[in-house]
Protein backbone atom coordinates (compact mmCIF):
# COMPACT_ATOMS: atom_id res chain seq x y z
CA UNK A 1 0.00 0.00 0.00
CA UNK A 2 3.01 1.93 0.98
CA UNK A 3 4.48 3.29 -2.83
CA UNK A 4 8.27 4.37 -0.57
CA UNK A 5 8.08 1.01 1.11
CA UNK A 6 7.80 -1.29 -2.00
CA UNK A 7 10.61 -0.02 -3.98
CA UNK A 8 12.89 -0.60 -0.31
CA UNK A 9 11.39 -4.25 -0.20
CA UNK A 10 12.20 -4.46 -4.05
CA UNK A 11 16.11 -3.00 -3.21
CA UNK A 12 16.09 -5.77 -0.44
CA UNK A 13 15.09 -8.45 -2.50
CA UNK A 14 17.17 -7.85 -5.26
CA UNK A 15 20.17 -7.29 -2.92
CA UNK A 16 19.00 -10.96 -1.12
CA UNK A 17 19.31 -12.28 -4.76
CA UNK A 18 21.46 -10.63 -7.27
CA UNK A 19 18.34 -10.85 -9.09
CA UNK A 20 16.75 -7.60 -11.15
CA UNK A 21 13.03 -7.29 -8.66
CA UNK A 22 10.32 -4.82 -10.44
CA UNK A 23 7.99 -2.87 -8.46
CA UNK A 24 5.19 -1.28 -9.88
CA UNK A 25 2.94 1.44 -8.90
CA UNK A 26 -0.03 4.09 -10.27
CA UNK A 27 0.31 7.15 -12.17
CA UNK A 28 0.74 10.59 -10.18
CA UNK A 29 2.80 11.19 -6.97
CA UNK A 30 2.73 7.08 -6.45
CA UNK A 31 5.65 7.00 -8.40
CA UNK A 32 7.41 9.86 -6.86
CA UNK A 33 7.33 8.02 -3.75
CA UNK A 34 9.72 5.39 -5.30
CA UNK A 35 12.49 8.16 -5.15
CA UNK A 36 14.04 7.27 -1.90
CA UNK A 37 14.35 3.57 -2.63
CA UNK A 38 15.91 4.75 -5.99
CA UNK A 39 18.36 6.89 -4.65
CA UNK A 40 19.57 4.06 -2.14
CA UNK A 41 20.02 1.36 -5.35
CA UNK A 42 21.43 3.77 -7.43
CA UNK A 43 24.66 4.17 -5.11
CA UNK A 44 24.52 0.87 -4.18
CA UNK A 45 24.49 -0.62 -7.79
CA UNK A 46 21.25 -2.42 -7.25
CA UNK A 47 18.66 -3.17 -10.39
CA UNK A 48 15.77 -2.08 -9.02
CA UNK A 49 13.47 -2.27 -11.75
CA UNK A 50 10.66 0.58 -11.40
CA UNK A 51 7.35 0.38 -13.55
CA UNK A 52 5.36 3.56 -12.90
CA UNK A 53 2.25 3.64 -14.99
CA UNK A 54 1.71 7.04 -16.48
CA UNK A 55 -1.45 8.75 -18.51
CA UNK A 56 -1.23 9.74 -22.03
CA UNK A 57 1.53 12.12 -22.38
CA UNK A 58 -0.77 14.50 -24.00
CA UNK A 59 -2.75 15.19 -20.64
CA UNK A 60 0.72 16.41 -18.94
CA UNK A 61 -0.60 19.74 -17.07
CA UNK A 62 -3.65 19.97 -18.69
CA UNK A 63 -5.31 19.70 -14.68
CA UNK A 64 -6.08 15.58 -15.74
CA UNK A 65 -6.23 14.11 -12.39
CA UNK A 66 -2.94 11.98 -11.25
CA UNK A 67 -1.11 13.22 -14.38
CA UNK A 68 2.17 14.60 -13.36
CA UNK A 69 5.67 14.98 -15.61
CA UNK A 70 6.84 11.35 -15.33
CA UNK A 71 9.09 11.01 -17.73
CA UNK A 72 12.42 11.08 -16.56
CA UNK A 73 11.05 11.66 -13.19
CA UNK A 74 14.56 10.07 -11.42
CA UNK A 75 17.11 11.50 -14.08
CA UNK A 76 19.52 12.43 -11.21
CA UNK A 77 19.95 8.93 -9.63
CA UNK A 78 18.77 6.31 -12.60
CA UNK A 79 21.05 4.65 -14.79
CA UNK A 80 18.17 4.32 -17.66
CA UNK A 81 14.41 5.48 -18.13
CA UNK A 82 11.90 5.21 -21.18
CA UNK A 83 8.35 5.65 -22.07
CA UNK A 84 6.73 2.48 -23.81
CA UNK A 85 4.22 2.58 -26.70
CA UNK A 86 1.62 1.52 -24.41
CA UNK A 87 -0.85 0.03 -27.18
CA UNK A 88 1.46 -0.92 -30.06
CA UNK A 89 -0.34 -0.72 -33.19
CA UNK A 90 2.15 -1.85 -35.69
CA UNK A 91 5.63 -4.26 -35.70
CA UNK A 92 7.80 -0.93 -35.70
CA UNK A 93 5.93 -0.36 -32.15
CA UNK A 94 6.36 -3.90 -30.64
CA UNK A 95 9.99 -3.30 -32.03
CA UNK A 96 10.47 -0.50 -30.42
CA UNK A 97 9.21 -1.75 -27.03
CA UNK A 98 11.29 -4.75 -26.87
CA UNK A 99 14.25 -3.04 -27.99
CA UNK A 100 14.32 -0.58 -25.57
CA UNK A 101 13.03 -3.39 -23.21
CA UNK A 102 16.05 -5.09 -24.15
CA UNK A 103 18.52 -1.83 -23.73
CA UNK A 104 17.26 -1.13 -19.91
CA UNK A 105 17.66 -4.49 -18.28
CA UNK A 106 21.39 -4.69 -20.06
CA UNK A 107 21.87 -1.30 -18.92
CA UNK A 108 20.80 -2.39 -14.99
CA UNK A 109 22.48 -5.80 -15.04
CA UNK A 110 25.13 -5.28 -17.39
CA UNK A 111 26.84 -1.99 -18.28
CA UNK A 112 25.80 0.17 -15.21
CA UNK A 113 24.09 -1.57 -12.56
CA UNK A 114 21.90 0.13 -10.79
CA UNK A 115 17.63 1.01 -11.06
CA UNK A 116 15.87 1.85 -14.26
CA UNK A 117 12.71 3.16 -14.95
CA UNK A 118 9.68 2.21 -17.02
CA UNK A 119 6.96 4.69 -17.76
CA UNK A 120 4.03 3.47 -19.17
CA UNK A 121 1.06 5.92 -20.40
CA UNK A 122 -2.21 4.50 -21.18
CA UNK A 123 -5.17 5.98 -22.10
CA UNK A 124 -8.88 4.82 -21.01
CA UNK A 125 -10.63 2.77 -20.35
CA UNK A 126 -7.86 1.38 -17.71
CA UNK A 127 -10.27 -1.98 -16.52
CA UNK A 128 -10.34 -3.84 -19.68
CA UNK A 129 -7.36 -6.21 -21.20
CA UNK A 130 -6.71 -6.73 -24.90
CA UNK A 131 -4.70 -9.94 -25.89
CA UNK A 132 -1.92 -9.96 -28.05
CA UNK A 133 -0.31 -12.61 -30.09
CA UNK A 134 3.37 -13.69 -29.08
CA UNK A 135 4.15 -16.16 -31.46
CA UNK A 136 5.88 -13.74 -33.74
CA UNK A 137 7.27 -11.29 -31.24
CA UNK A 138 10.84 -9.08 -32.35
CA UNK A 139 13.92 -10.48 -30.54
CA UNK A 140 14.79 -9.45 -26.86
CA UNK A 141 18.58 -9.34 -27.14
CA UNK A 142 21.08 -9.75 -24.09
CA UNK A 143 24.72 -7.85 -23.44
CA UNK A 144 27.26 -10.23 -22.66
CA UNK A 145 29.57 -9.74 -19.70
CA UNK A 146 33.21 -9.97 -20.64
CA UNK A 147 36.20 -11.33 -18.97
CA UNK A 148 38.21 -9.29 -16.24
CA UNK A 149 41.90 -8.65 -17.72
CA UNK A 150 44.42 -6.82 -17.13
CA UNK A 151 47.44 -5.91 -19.39
CA UNK A 152 51.09 -7.21 -19.07
CA UNK A 153 52.60 -3.71 -19.11
CA UNK A 154 49.99 -2.08 -16.42
CA UNK A 155 50.20 -5.34 -14.23
CA UNK A 156 54.08 -5.06 -14.28
CA UNK A 157 54.07 -1.33 -13.44
CA UNK A 158 51.51 -2.06 -10.94
CA UNK A 159 53.52 -4.95 -9.10
CA UNK A 160 56.68 -3.00 -9.51
CA UNK A 161 55.48 -0.75 -7.27
CA UNK A 162 53.68 -2.60 -4.85
CA UNK A 163 56.72 -4.26 -3.72
CA UNK A 164 58.94 -1.04 -3.77
CA UNK A 165 56.57 0.30 -0.86
CA UNK A 166 57.20 -0.50 2.39
CA UNK A 167 53.20 1.04 3.64
CA UNK A 168 50.34 -0.63 1.58
CA UNK A 169 46.99 -0.34 3.19
CA UNK A 170 44.25 -1.88 1.05
CA UNK A 171 41.02 -0.04 2.52
CA UNK A 172 37.68 -2.56 1.50
CA UNK A 173 33.93 -0.67 2.12
CA UNK A 174 30.67 -2.13 1.79
CA UNK A 175 30.78 -5.48 -0.11
CA UNK A 176 28.12 -8.92 -0.54
CA UNK A 177 30.83 -11.56 0.38
CA UNK A 178 32.85 -12.83 -2.25
CA UNK A 179 35.05 -16.20 -1.65
CA UNK A 180 37.39 -14.95 -4.47
CA UNK A 181 38.10 -11.95 -2.61
CA UNK A 182 37.81 -13.29 0.87
CA UNK A 183 40.69 -15.49 -0.02
CA UNK A 184 42.94 -12.75 -1.84
CA UNK A 185 42.67 -10.50 0.97
CA UNK A 186 43.41 -13.75 3.60
CA UNK A 187 46.64 -13.87 1.39
CA UNK A 188 47.79 -10.17 1.14
CA UNK A 189 46.72 -9.71 4.63
CA UNK A 190 49.88 -11.46 5.60
CA UNK A 191 52.53 -9.72 3.81
CA UNK A 192 54.89 -7.79 5.94
CA UNK A 193 54.21 -4.28 4.59
CA UNK A 194 50.28 -4.80 4.20
CA UNK A 195 47.37 -3.79 6.61
CA UNK A 196 43.88 -4.79 5.59
CA UNK A 197 41.11 -2.22 6.99
CA UNK A 198 37.62 -3.39 6.54
CA UNK A 199 34.43 -2.70 8.22
CA UNK A 200 31.50 -5.66 9.13
CA UNK A 201 30.03 -4.38 6.08
CA UNK A 202 32.66 -5.40 4.18
CA UNK A 203 31.96 -8.95 4.57
CA UNK A 204 35.70 -9.59 4.87
CA UNK A 205 37.10 -11.52 7.95
CA UNK A 206 40.63 -13.00 8.85
CA UNK A 207 42.99 -12.92 11.61
CA UNK A 208 45.18 -10.40 10.33
CA UNK A 209 42.18 -8.29 8.52
CA UNK A 210 41.43 -4.81 10.93
CA UNK A 211 37.60 -5.16 10.95
CA UNK A 212 37.26 -2.24 13.65
CA UNK A 213 38.49 0.77 12.59
CA UNK A 214 37.24 3.72 13.99
CA UNK A 215 38.06 1.68 17.70
CA UNK A 216 41.93 1.62 15.81
CA UNK A 217 42.07 5.34 14.73
CA UNK A 218 39.13 7.37 16.66
CA UNK A 219 41.42 7.69 19.56
CA UNK A 220 44.78 8.58 17.92
CA UNK A 221 45.74 12.47 18.05
CA UNK A 222 49.51 12.05 17.92
CA UNK A 223 50.16 13.46 14.30
CA UNK A 224 53.70 11.37 14.24
CA UNK A 225 51.91 8.12 15.04
CA UNK A 226 48.90 9.14 12.44
CA UNK A 227 51.75 9.69 9.88
CA UNK A 228 53.47 6.52 10.63
CA UNK A 229 50.30 4.24 10.33
CA UNK A 230 49.62 6.13 6.40
CA UNK A 231 50.27 4.29 3.73
CA UNK A 232 52.70 5.04 0.62
CA UNK A 233 50.11 3.25 -2.06
CA UNK A 234 46.29 3.30 -0.95
CA UNK A 235 44.21 0.48 -2.32
CA UNK A 236 40.12 0.56 -2.32
CA UNK A 237 37.79 -1.06 -3.46
CA UNK A 238 33.98 -1.71 -2.77
CA UNK A 239 31.03 0.36 -1.65
CA UNK A 240 30.48 3.49 1.23
CA UNK A 241 33.06 3.39 4.50
CA UNK A 242 31.37 4.41 7.26
CA UNK A 243 34.00 5.39 9.08
CA UNK A 244 34.66 9.51 8.68
CA UNK A 245 37.72 9.46 10.71
CA UNK A 246 39.70 7.46 8.22
CA UNK A 247 38.32 9.33 5.45
CA UNK A 248 39.61 12.60 7.19
CA UNK A 249 42.77 10.91 8.39
CA UNK A 250 43.59 10.16 4.47
CA UNK A 251 42.76 13.18 3.25
CA UNK A 252 44.59 14.80 5.34
CA UNK A 253 48.22 12.72 5.12
CA UNK A 254 47.70 11.89 1.50
CA UNK A 255 49.23 8.67 -0.21
CA UNK A 256 51.90 8.42 -2.99
CA UNK A 257 49.83 6.27 -4.99
CA UNK A 258 45.47 5.44 -4.68
CA UNK A 259 44.49 2.99 -6.31
CA UNK A 260 40.44 1.93 -7.31
CA UNK A 261 39.56 -1.22 -8.17
CA UNK A 262 35.88 -1.21 -9.52
CA UNK A 263 34.28 -2.92 -12.56
CA UNK A 264 31.92 0.50 -12.70
CA UNK A 265 33.31 2.88 -10.59
CA UNK A 266 34.06 6.28 -12.89
CA UNK A 267 36.77 8.74 -11.45
CA UNK A 268 35.50 8.04 -7.53
CA UNK A 269 38.36 9.89 -5.50
CA UNK A 270 37.06 9.93 -2.10
CA UNK A 271 40.38 10.64 -0.66
CA UNK A 272 41.56 13.62 -3.56
CA UNK A 273 44.36 11.35 -3.69
CA UNK A 274 43.21 9.01 -7.08
CA UNK A 275 46.35 8.11 -9.44
CA UNK A 276 44.91 4.69 -10.94
CA UNK A 277 41.53 3.51 -12.02
CA UNK A 278 41.07 -0.22 -12.03
CA UNK A 279 38.22 -1.10 -13.94
CA UNK A 280 37.73 -4.86 -12.88
CA UNK A 281 36.51 -7.18 -10.38
CA UNK A 282 38.76 -6.37 -7.51
CA UNK A 283 38.86 -10.23 -6.69
CA UNK A 284 40.49 -10.50 -10.68
CA UNK A 285 43.14 -7.69 -10.38
CA UNK A 286 44.24 -9.47 -6.31
CA UNK A 287 44.84 -12.70 -8.44
CA UNK A 288 46.66 -11.15 -11.11
CA UNK A 289 48.79 -9.08 -8.58
CA UNK A 290 49.79 -11.86 -5.90
CA UNK A 291 50.46 -14.19 -9.05
CA UNK A 292 53.08 -11.91 -10.29
CA UNK A 293 54.68 -10.90 -7.02
CA UNK A 294 57.99 -12.53 -6.77
CA UNK A 295 59.70 -11.01 -3.29
CA UNK A 296 58.98 -10.64 -0.25
CA UNK A 297 58.78 -7.61 1.94
CA UNK A 298 61.20 -6.62 5.23
CA UNK A 299 58.74 -3.75 6.26
CA UNK A 300 57.40 -3.59 9.64
CA UNK A 301 54.09 -1.79 8.69
CA UNK A 302 51.56 -5.00 9.36
CA UNK A 303 53.10 -5.11 12.98
CA UNK A 304 52.61 -1.53 13.89
CA UNK A 305 48.40 -2.11 13.09
CA UNK A 306 48.85 -5.41 15.07
CA UNK A 307 50.49 -3.83 17.71
CA UNK A 308 47.58 -1.11 17.90
CA UNK A 309 44.87 -3.61 16.92
CA UNK A 310 46.41 -5.82 20.19
CA UNK A 311 46.65 -3.32 22.27
CA UNK A 312 43.04 -1.39 21.35
CA UNK A 313 41.27 -5.30 21.79
CA UNK A 314 42.03 -5.38 25.35
CA UNK A 315 41.46 -1.53 26.11
CA UNK A 316 37.70 -2.60 24.84
CA UNK A 317 37.09 -5.37 26.95
CA UNK A 318 38.04 -3.37 29.91
CA UNK A 319 36.37 -0.15 29.24
CA UNK A 320 32.93 -2.41 28.50
CA UNK A 321 33.33 -4.49 31.70
CA UNK A 322 33.08 -1.30 34.15
CA UNK A 323 30.30 0.57 31.70
CA UNK A 324 26.39 1.04 32.84
CA UNK A 325 23.20 -0.05 30.82
CA UNK A 326 23.59 1.77 27.50
CA UNK A 327 22.96 1.83 23.79
CA UNK A 328 27.33 0.76 23.75
CA UNK A 329 26.60 -1.94 26.27
CA UNK A 330 23.17 -3.17 24.33
CA UNK A 331 25.63 -4.00 21.74
CA UNK A 332 27.90 -5.95 23.69
CA UNK A 333 25.19 -7.96 25.31
CA UNK A 334 23.16 -8.95 21.78
CA UNK A 335 25.92 -9.46 19.28
CA UNK A 336 27.81 -12.04 20.82
CA UNK A 337 24.38 -13.76 20.80
CA UNK A 338 23.59 -13.36 17.15
CA UNK A 339 25.10 -16.82 15.53
CA UNK A 340 24.32 -17.74 11.98
CA UNK A 341 22.34 -14.68 11.32
CA UNK A 342 22.01 -12.11 8.75
CA UNK A 343 22.36 -9.22 10.52
CA UNK A 344 20.69 -5.40 8.65
CA UNK A 345 22.17 -2.45 10.34
CA UNK A 346 20.01 0.88 10.06
CA UNK A 347 21.96 4.13 9.89
CA UNK A 348 22.40 6.14 11.71
CA UNK A 349 24.18 4.98 15.29
CA UNK A 350 23.45 1.25 15.17
CA UNK A 351 25.71 1.14 11.90
CA UNK A 352 28.02 2.86 13.75
CA UNK A 353 28.10 0.82 16.95
CA UNK A 354 28.43 -2.51 15.15
CA UNK A 355 31.44 -1.02 13.73
CA UNK A 356 33.84 -0.99 16.41
CA UNK A 357 32.94 -4.61 17.69
CA UNK A 358 34.00 -6.34 14.41
CA UNK A 359 33.21 -8.72 11.79
CA UNK A 360 32.67 -12.40 12.43
CA UNK A 361 32.18 -15.11 9.80
CA UNK A 362 28.87 -16.85 10.61
CA UNK A 363 27.09 -13.31 10.61
CA UNK A 364 26.54 -11.57 6.61
CA UNK A 365 26.14 -7.51 7.40
CA UNK A 366 24.35 -5.34 5.58
CA UNK A 367 23.72 -1.26 5.71
CA UNK A 368 21.88 1.05 3.32
CA UNK A 369 25.21 3.02 2.85
CA UNK A 370 24.55 4.25 -0.34
CA UNK A 371 22.52 7.60 0.67
CA UNK A 372 23.30 6.40 4.42
CA UNK A 373 19.77 7.59 5.06
CA UNK A 374 17.33 6.55 8.54
CA UNK A 375 14.40 5.63 5.13
CA UNK A 376 13.59 2.35 4.32
CA UNK A 377 15.51 -0.06 6.60
CA UNK A 378 13.03 -1.93 8.08
CA UNK A 379 11.62 -2.25 4.66
CA UNK A 380 14.94 -3.13 3.15
CA UNK A 381 15.39 -5.99 5.56
CA UNK A 382 11.79 -7.46 5.07
CA UNK A 383 11.95 -7.42 1.38
CA UNK A 384 15.72 -9.24 2.04
CA UNK A 385 13.57 -11.83 4.82
CA UNK A 386 11.38 -12.27 2.47
CA UNK A 387 13.46 -13.31 -0.47
CA UNK A 388 15.21 -15.43 1.93
CA UNK A 389 12.82 -17.57 3.80
CA UNK A 390 15.45 -19.81 5.48
CA UNK A 391 17.91 -17.04 6.78
CA UNK A 392 17.46 -15.74 9.82
CA UNK A 393 17.56 -11.93 9.55
CA UNK A 394 17.89 -9.46 12.33
CA UNK A 395 17.66 -6.14 11.84
CA UNK A 396 19.04 -3.67 14.53
CA UNK A 397 17.57 -0.31 14.26
CA UNK A 398 16.61 3.40 16.12
CA UNK A 399 13.57 4.78 17.48
CA UNK A 400 12.87 7.34 14.90
CA UNK A 401 14.26 4.98 11.56
CA UNK A 402 11.62 2.55 12.88
CA UNK A 403 8.84 4.90 13.28
CA UNK A 404 9.50 5.98 9.89
CA UNK A 405 9.72 3.35 8.39
CA UNK A 406 6.83 1.31 10.14
CA UNK A 407 4.74 1.00 7.35
CA UNK A 408 7.41 -1.62 5.97
CA UNK A 409 5.25 -4.00 8.63
CA UNK A 410 1.55 -3.11 6.39
CA UNK A 411 1.84 -5.93 4.46
CA UNK A 412 -0.06 -8.96 3.98
CA UNK A 413 3.04 -11.53 3.66
CA UNK A 414 5.27 -9.99 5.97
CA UNK A 415 8.30 -12.39 6.49
CA UNK A 416 8.05 -14.10 9.98
CA UNK A 417 11.88 -15.02 9.49
CA UNK A 418 12.52 -11.42 10.45
CA UNK A 419 13.51 -10.64 14.04
CA UNK A 420 13.45 -6.34 14.85
CA UNK A 421 15.88 -4.78 17.62
CA UNK A 422 14.37 -1.16 18.21
CA UNK A 423 17.22 0.56 20.27
CA UNK A 424 14.93 3.49 21.62
CA UNK A 425 16.62 6.10 23.23
CA UNK A 426 13.49 8.36 22.67
CA UNK A 427 14.95 10.50 19.43
CA UNK A 428 18.33 10.51 16.97
CA UNK A 429 20.81 10.20 19.26
CA UNK A 430 23.51 10.29 17.06
CA UNK A 431 23.17 14.16 17.78
CA UNK A 432 24.85 13.84 20.98
CA UNK A 433 27.50 11.76 19.08
CA UNK A 434 28.54 14.09 16.14
CA UNK A 435 30.92 17.19 17.18
CA UNK A 436 29.44 20.33 17.00
CA UNK A 437 25.66 19.40 17.31
CA UNK A 438 25.11 18.97 21.24
CA UNK A 439 26.37 21.88 21.83
CA UNK A 440 23.43 23.67 19.97
CA UNK A 441 20.09 25.15 21.16
CA UNK A 442 18.43 23.56 19.02
CA UNK A 443 19.35 19.99 19.65
CA UNK A 444 15.86 18.42 21.22
CA UNK A 445 13.62 20.50 19.67
CA UNK A 446 14.97 20.09 15.72
CA UNK A 447 17.78 17.56 15.70
CA UNK A 448 16.55 14.49 18.08
CA UNK A 449 13.15 14.22 16.54
CA UNK A 450 10.91 13.37 20.41
CA UNK A 451 8.32 11.75 19.80
CA UNK A 452 5.25 10.05 21.23
CA UNK A 453 5.30 6.59 19.82
CA UNK A 454 5.19 3.63 22.13
CA UNK A 455 6.39 0.63 19.81
CA UNK A 456 4.58 -1.86 21.67
CA UNK A 457 1.23 -0.22 20.34
CA UNK A 458 3.22 -0.41 16.54
CA UNK A 459 3.99 -3.84 17.27
CA UNK A 460 0.23 -4.84 18.49
CA UNK A 461 -1.23 -2.84 14.90
CA UNK A 462 0.64 -4.98 12.77
CA UNK A 463 0.04 -8.13 15.12
CA UNK A 464 3.57 -8.74 15.80
CA UNK A 465 5.07 -10.61 18.90
CA UNK A 466 6.15 -7.82 21.38
CA UNK A 467 9.65 -7.98 24.12
CA UNK A 468 11.11 -5.20 25.91
CA UNK A 469 13.57 -4.52 27.92
CA UNK A 470 14.93 -1.97 30.34
CA UNK A 471 17.89 -2.92 31.64
CA UNK A 472 21.22 -5.87 31.07
CA UNK A 473 19.32 -8.71 33.51
CA UNK A 474 15.64 -7.98 31.40
CA UNK A 475 17.80 -7.58 28.37
CA UNK A 476 19.56 -10.82 28.10
CA UNK A 477 15.90 -12.79 29.48
CA UNK A 478 14.14 -10.99 26.81
CA UNK A 479 16.48 -11.36 24.14
CA UNK A 480 16.78 -15.32 24.30
CA UNK A 481 12.65 -15.23 24.45
CA UNK A 482 12.94 -13.09 21.60
CA UNK A 483 15.49 -15.54 19.40
CA UNK A 484 13.13 -18.30 20.12
CA UNK A 485 9.90 -16.64 19.01
CA UNK A 486 8.98 -18.81 15.83
CA UNK A 487 7.58 -15.71 13.82
CA UNK A 488 8.15 -11.94 13.65
CA UNK A 489 8.71 -10.37 16.00
CA UNK A 490 9.92 -6.93 17.71
CA UNK A 491 12.48 -6.02 20.50
CA UNK A 492 12.48 -2.93 22.06
CA UNK A 493 15.23 -1.71 24.40
CA UNK A 494 14.98 1.69 26.06
CA UNK A 495 18.49 3.03 27.08
CA UNK A 496 19.42 6.68 28.85
CA UNK A 497 18.80 9.16 26.53
CA UNK A 498 21.23 11.80 27.96
CA UNK A 499 24.18 9.26 29.30
CA UNK A 500 24.94 7.29 25.89
CA UNK A 501 26.70 9.77 24.26
CA UNK A 502 29.19 10.63 27.20
CA UNK A 503 29.66 6.57 27.30
CA UNK A 504 30.33 6.43 24.00
CA UNK A 505 33.10 9.36 24.00
CA UNK A 506 34.47 7.68 27.05
CA UNK A 507 35.40 5.13 25.27
CA UNK A 508 37.94 6.94 23.15
CA UNK A 509 39.14 8.78 25.77
CA UNK A 510 39.88 5.37 27.37
CA UNK A 511 41.36 4.12 24.40
CA UNK A 512 43.65 7.00 23.71
CA UNK A 513 45.00 7.02 27.17
CA UNK A 514 46.04 3.43 26.75
CA UNK A 515 47.81 4.36 23.62
CA UNK A 516 49.57 7.14 24.99
CA UNK A 517 50.68 5.15 27.98
CA UNK A 518 51.99 1.48 25.81
CA UNK A 519 52.64 2.37 22.46
CA UNK A 520 54.92 4.58 20.66
CA UNK A 521 54.83 3.60 16.72
CA UNK A 522 55.93 7.18 15.60
CA UNK A 523 59.41 5.65 17.03
CA UNK A 524 59.00 2.30 14.71
CA UNK A 525 61.16 2.75 11.46
CA UNK A 526 59.56 2.56 7.64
Amino acid sequence: PDERVGGFYALGMALATDKPVVVICTSGSAGVNFGSAIAEAFYLKVPVIAITADRPLSWTDQGNGQTIRQEGLFNNYIRSWFSLIAEPETRDDIWYNRRKLSETFNTALVSHPGPVQINVPMAEPLYGTVEYPTDALPRLFTKVKMENTIGTTALEAFTKDFQESPKVMILVGQEKPNAGLQAQLLSFSEMANVVVLTETTSNVYGENIRSTIDRLVMPIKDEKMLEALMPDILITTGGAVVSKKIKAILRTYQPQLHWHIDPTDQALDTYQSLTSEISMAPEAFFTALSGNLSEASTSDYAARWKSLHDTCAKAHVAYLEQIPFSDFKVFDIILPRLANTTLHLANSSPVRYAQLFGARPDVEYHSNRGTSGIDGCTSTAAGWAMARPDDNVVLITGDVAFIYDSNALWNKNFPPNLKIIVVNNQGGGIFRIIEGAEKVDELEAFFEAHHPAEISKIAETFGLSFYRADNADSLRTAFSEFLANKGAAILEINTPREENAGILKGYFRHIAGVIKDQLDLSATSS
